[in-house]
């Protein structure tokens, strides 16, 4: 079975493991996401984002979260990644004064208590050794009302 990812014990978070295996290969163009609409729409997503404020985190490319800013027509999009290189050719292409790209960690969220009323994350949850550290900062920053979506 071929494993993804860094390999570290699933109780360890190490910063430098998860850096030493995604320098290996930083993206260099922006990636398309078009395609990701028709999937969030047979997930029945779609109406979740427009005139929200949405964070995805572990961003990774930030295709979602250029989706949810330039198709979906969120109110503000924030892109959250641990490392700023991967987010970096799509910043460098955006042209959305709605979408915004921010470096940090899922363990203490740079944002104030109900910032967002979506936060999104695909594939993320379950890579995260202390889950019910993230679970309470998305909780935190969460608007009253507001929801998690994952996939």
């Amino acid at each position: 079975m071929k494993r993804f990812g860094p390999s570290y014990s699933k109780r360890d978070f190490c910063v430098e493991a998860e850096r030493s295996y995604y320098q290996q290969k930083w993206p260099i163009q922006a990636r398309p996401y078009a395609h990701l609409k028709r999937y969030i729409g047979c997930l029945g997503f779609t109406g979740y984002f427009q005139a929200r404020s949405v964070l995805e985190i572990g961003a990774g490319e930030s295709q979602y979260a250029r989706l949810f800013a330039n198709e979906l027509d969120s109110k503000v999009t924030c892109a959250l990644e641990l490392f700023w290189e991967r987010m970096y050719p799509a910043a460098s292409v955006n042209q959305n004064p709605r979408l915004k790209f921010i470096a940090g960690s899922c363990y203490e969220l740079p944002f104030k208590d109900g910032s967002f009323e979506v936060v999104f994350g695909n594939g993320v949850l379950h890579h995260l050794p202390q889950l019910q550290k993230a679970v309470l900062e998305i909780y935190r920053i969460l608007a009253p009302g507001g929801f998690y979506i994952g996939i």
